[in-house]
């Protein structure tokens, strides 16, 4: 049925030219009539014509069907079908090939971005995994587990949480963004009440330098951005020291005194995945964390940098840009 159809378009779409044969003869014994030429020429000219048109329109027929068979073979088979011979059909091909080349990379990217994604989802099922395996061996070495050991245990599970859940979420970024006057003081006074924990077991200080400034932000994202930074202080902090976090120049700073970053590590801190030689020796690490804070920044419209010195410390930067923030409700 669906040859029959074909050849049924392929009749059809020869009408013109069959129309325009037919006119020429019409024409010329039009002509012959006016100027008193026998008619018998007229018959003559079908006579010796209409065999060559019937193999022309043949030809015609047979050549588009293949180009028809071909295209519809390349289309079951997600393939570019060959470039025609015919003069006419070449730009279309070429548009053809150049949808087709876009659409292979768009399916490449997908099957990469897939493919990372389920590294990652692998990568953070084994960093949950982590704690729990601590609780499970704590619960089954001692009759009562430390509160402390318990909150962080738990501390270290929400924070991987928070990066699957929100890696989630950045494929659709802008669908809830709320932007409202925040306080950076009162966000990151929250975020040391939550990770407390960490700074009593290690017996770090926090010192904040803070004004009344305030921020126009979306509070969630910009509270992500805060969150890992100052986890990422706390896990590489030397014990008894200190962490610097300050509001000067327009710009929020989160200082750590620890092991610091090695310069060969430091260009690549903000690629996704990447651990450096801090997480290989940590084990601790997805490579995730710095990586989405520096995406979400940007979305922000703010701009996230790190300074390192190996041994000494780092100090991460995010700088706001001039309209998103002001002092004491005065722009």
């Amino acid at each position: 049925m669906k040859f029959k159809n074909q050849i049924k378009q392929l009749l059809l779409s020869q009408i013109p030219l069959i129309l325009l044969y037919i006119g020429i003869l019409v024409m010329f014994g039009g002509l012959c009539w006016l100027y008193r030429i026998p008619e018998e020429i007229v018959g003559e000219l079908f006579r010796f014509t209409w065999i060559p048109i019937i193999i022309v329109l043949g030809y015609r027929i047979w050549s588009q069907y293949v180009v028809i068979k071909n295209l519809d073979h390349s289309i079951k088979q997600n393939i570019l079908p060959k470039e025609p011979r015919q003069a006419s059909l070449k730009p279309y091909w070429q548009a053809l090939a150049t949808i087709k080349q876009q659409q292979d990379e768009q399916q490449r990217q997908l099957t990469q971005r897939m493919a990372q994604k389920q590294d990652y989802l692998m990568l953070w099922s084994h960093e949950i995994k982590l704690p729990l395996t601590a609780l499970q061996l704590l619960a089954e070495n001692n009759d009562a587990v430390a509160s402390d050991e318990l909150q962080q245990q738990i501390q270290l599970i929400n924070n991987q949480m928070d990066l699957l859940l929100n890696y989630e979420r950045l494929a659709d970024f802008h669908h809830d963004l709320d932007f409202t006057w925040q306080s950076p003081k009162e966000m990151v006074t929250a975020i040391i009440k939550d990770y407390s924990i960490f700074f009593i077991n290690k017996k770090l200080k926090p010192n904040l330098h803070f004004d009344q400034t305030q921020v126009l932000t979306d509070k969630k994202w910009l509270g992500f951005i805060l969150r890992q930074v100052i986890f990422n202080a706390l896990k590489y902090s030397n014990p008894k020291s200190t962490i610097e976090i300050a509001w000067r120049n327009n710009q929020l700073t989160i200082t750590d005194h620890g092991i610091g970053i090695s310069a060969s590590d430091l260009p690549r801190v903000f690629e996704p995945g990447f651990t450096g030689q801090n997480g290989r020796q940590k084990q601790a690490a997805t490579g995730m964390g710095l990586y989405m804070a520096h995406q979400v920044a940007t979305l922000l419209g703010e701009k996230l940098t790190i300074t390192s010195t190996e041994n000494v410390g780092t100090t991460v930067t995010l700088a706001f840009q001039n309209d998103h923030f002001k002092l004491n409700n005065k722009l």
